[in-house]
């Protein structure tokens, strides 16, 4: 068996799979809060609790995490994890658990798992989205997944959009995460309430802090105006970061996965549409295929996990 774990800026999801089928046999969830020994442990006891749930063995582990991943397993720059700032982490878990370990970004993982059992199966040039607290993507290019000189390609949610905007935790203002991202849409429906555009009452909650964007999403699916033209608002932000992307990449497919996949089909059409209007020469170009993944929040675990394969090949 294989385990995958996506670590996030607050919790981390670990999967266990079996190689051969690429199936998840189990998943657990975790904070991943705190500084490096405490990740580290917190790791340790997501796979000895997986490792409790199957008779196999587990003969390596795969590391997703958000930031600068360099080739040899040690995390550069976190933006949501502080405490991972020039952080060897492949060999701290690896020597805490006596197996080996491969450790690449999140949404590098997560576009490896699209294109080996995903959507871009197949497809020789797509672009992996991942719309979750931030933005990551991955970039498959003429059937390469593009790595970059230092293995940091994919990116594309810092790339700047805006540079009077407001400033991000990076220090750096205007960045599409800041735009397009699921945080964004959450902060678009707290302002948009203290506009008095739409009601607390609308959004079905008590006080403006206990605001999410799944609020938002649930009064536009039940026809309430305001919030869909907020929507169409927040459409047309990961629109622009998607547009750059197309000019740059000309992909026939984007895969669109992390949380806000959940979102389903208002996304891909309210992106679809305005990803229309801004792309210049959408209308001599090719359309360019959205789809949701199939795999759901899991994607960038699973990836991690399938990482793992490519490790145990040459250690055999």
């Amino acid at each position: 068996m294989i385990v995958g774990i996506d670590i996030g800026g607050t919790k981390a999801m670990a999967v266990l799979v079996d190689p051969a089928s690429n199936r998840v046999e189990a998943s657990i969830v975790a904070p991943s809060s705190g500084n490096d020994f405490e990740l580290v442990e917190s790791i340790v006891d997501l796979i000895t609790n997986l490792d409790d749930q199957t008779a196999a063995s587990i003969d390596a582990v795969g590391l997703a995490v958000a930031g600068l991943v360099t080739s040899e397993g040690s995390v550069r720059y976190s933006p949501n994890l502080p405490s991972l700032i020039e952080f060897p982490l492949q060999e701290r878990v690896s020597n805490a658990i006596g197996l080996p370990v491969a450790v690449a970004n999140d949404a590098t993982a997560g576009t490896i798992a699209e294109a080996e059992i995903g959507a871009g199966k197949g497809c020789k040039n797509f672009i992996f989205v991942a719309l979750g607290t931030g933005i990551g993507t991955g970039l498959v290019v003429d059937g390469h997944l593009l790595k970059g000189s230092n293995g940091f390609a994919g990116e594309s949610g810092h790339m700047t959009i805006n540079y009077d905007g407001d400033l991000h935790v990076t220090e750096r203002r205007g960045p599409w995460e800041m735009y397009g991202s699921g945080s964004s849409l959450t902060q678009m429906a707290r302002q948009a309430v203290s506009a008095r555009t739409v009601s607390l009452d609308e959004l079905n909650v008590a006080q403006i802090d206990d605001i999410l964007g799944s609020h938002l999403v649930s009064a536009m699916t039940s026809g309430n105006k305001h919030a869909e033209e907020i929507f169409s608002q927040f459409c047309r932000d990961v629109a622009i970061g998607m547009s750059n992307l197309v000019m740059v990449v000309d992909p026939s497919l984007i895969i669109i996965g992390g949380g806000l996949a959940n979102i389903g089909s208002p996304l891909i059409q309210g992106i679809s549409e305005w990803l229309l209007k801004i792309a210049v020469g959408a209308e001599h170009r090719d359309p360019v295929r959205l789809e949701l993944s199939p795999l759901g929040s899991d994607g960038c675990a699973i990836g991690a996990a399938l990482l793992t394969k490519s490790l145990l090949k040459k250690q055999s």
